[in-house]
C-alpha cells in the first residue's frame, strides 16, 4: 500500500493540530527514509515534532508496507504514518488506536528448537512444533503429577523425567 500523495499543502494544516489539550506538542517517531522527509513538514506545521530518536511517550509511526517486520509482542507500538495523512485531511486529531498496525498473519510454532536437520526448507535452525505424540505425553505428566508439580517447578521436574 503506498503512501498517500501529499496533496495537501503545509499553510492548509492547522497550527495545533498535532498537540494535546495541554497545548504540548505531540512527538512522533518514524525512521529515517523517504516517509520521514515527506512527514517531517507536515507534522511540524500541525504543532507537532519528529524525533529524531525513540523518546519516551513519541507515537512511533511505520510504514503499512514496512508491517512484516513487527512481532506481535511490540505491534501495539506502532501507528500507520496513514495516521498523520488522515488527521490533515479531516482536520482534527483522531483516536490512534484504530491506526495501531497488526503484524501481518505468520503460522506459529513451537518453543521447541529444531534440531532435525531434515526439517522443512524454511525452518532450518528455527523452532518445529511438538508432534500429536508429544502432546499426549506432556499433558498425561502435568495430569499424573500436578500434586508434585506445582505451579513453579514444572520445568524443573519435566526435565528431569525426560
Amino acid at each position: 500500500m503506498p503512501s498517500k500523495p501529499q496533496d495537501v499543502s503545509k499553510s492548509n494544516i492547522s497550527p495545533v493540530l498535532f498537540m494535546t489539550v495541554d497545548g504540548k506538542p505531540m512527538s512522533f517517531y518514524l525512521r529515517p527514509g523517504p516517509a520521514k522527509c515527506k512527514l517531517q513538514p507536515l507534522i511540524t506545521a500541525g504543532g507537532g515534532i519528529l524525533c529524531s530518536v525513540q523518546q519516551p511517550g513519541a507515537i512511533l509511526l511505520m510504514e503499512p508496507d514496512d508491517r512484516g517486520s513487527i512481532t506481535e509482542n511490540t505491534s501495539h507500538w506502532f501507528v500507520s504514518t496513514e495516521y498523520i495523512y488522515d488527521c490533515i485531511e479531516k482536520d482534527e486529531q483522531l483516536d490512534v488506536a484504530y491506526y495501531m498496525l497488526v503484524p501481518e498473519a505468520a503460522p506459529r510454532q513451537s518453543a521447541r528448537l529444531n534440531s532435525n536437520k531434515e526439517g522443512s526448507p524454511g525452518l532450518s535452525g528455527g523452532r518445529i512444533p511438538y508432534t500429536a505424540e508429544e502432546d499426549d505425553a506432556i499433558l498425561t505428566y502435568v495430569s499424573k503429577h500436578k500434586a508434585e508439580i506445582g505451579e513453579t517447578g514444572f520445568g524443573k521436574r519435566w526435565r528431569s523425567s525426560v
